[in-house]
């Protein structure tokens, strides 16, 4: 025919490497998602945050699992992230751990800031009693002081965003008091 058949076993041999690369991902998901599913390392209910991605995980795959963000949007993780990368579970006995961090203008109470961040987290009555929330003193930064406060909600927590209301309602208690939130 005149074809020269070394072009074709070249041509040949780069299309099974390139699917054999390919398929390798696909493989890697299958064998991360047995892994997930087996050791439960982390399961449906479970609010995690990867990289920048954040929510709670309402279905776990054999080669992704899914997501739903505070926002409602889904998200297909491959399962290969889960098993490769570093994962914050935020769930803890179905608990649903919030934290935020503020700076505050130096010149500021520290016990009247620390005071005033718990009365506001204490005010919403979807925050647990146990294990109690904490604000504390974190450190020293350009333009004030550090601070983070951290609170517990039943998980899934119902009635909206607990988190908004909370930080909502810190925000109005600092300016209420007259003190600055600084850029952090």
């Amino acid at each position: 025919v005149g074809i020269d058949v070394t072009a074709l076993s070249v041509f040949g041999g780069a299309l099974g490497v390139g699917i054999g690369l390919g398929l390798q991902r696909i493989a890697s998901n299958y064998v991360s998602g047995l892994i997930i599913l087996l050791e439960r390392s982390v399961r449906p209910g479970d609010s995690i945050r990867i990289g920048t991605l954040a929510g709670s995980i309402t279905a776990i795959r054999t080669r992704y699992s899914v997501l739903r963000a505070s926002d409602g949007v889904e998200i297909i993780v491959p399962n290969e992230f889960l098993t490769s990368q570093t994962v914050h579970n935020v769930t803890t006995g179905g608990r649903l751990r919030h934290a935020t961090r503020l700076q505050i203008a130096y010149g500021c109470d520290p016990e009247q800031v620390i005071g005033i961040l718990l009365g506001a987290i204490r005010a919403n009555p979807q925050v647990l009693a146990d294990p109690a929330p904490t604000a504390r003193v974190t450190g020293f930064g350009a333009a004030g002081l550090e601070f983070e406060f951290a609170f517990h909600v039943s998980e899934p927590s119902p009635g909206g965003n607990v988190g908004s209301d909370v930080n909502r309602a810190v925000y109005m208690a600092l300016r209420a008091a007259g003190l600055e939130i600084k850029a952090a």
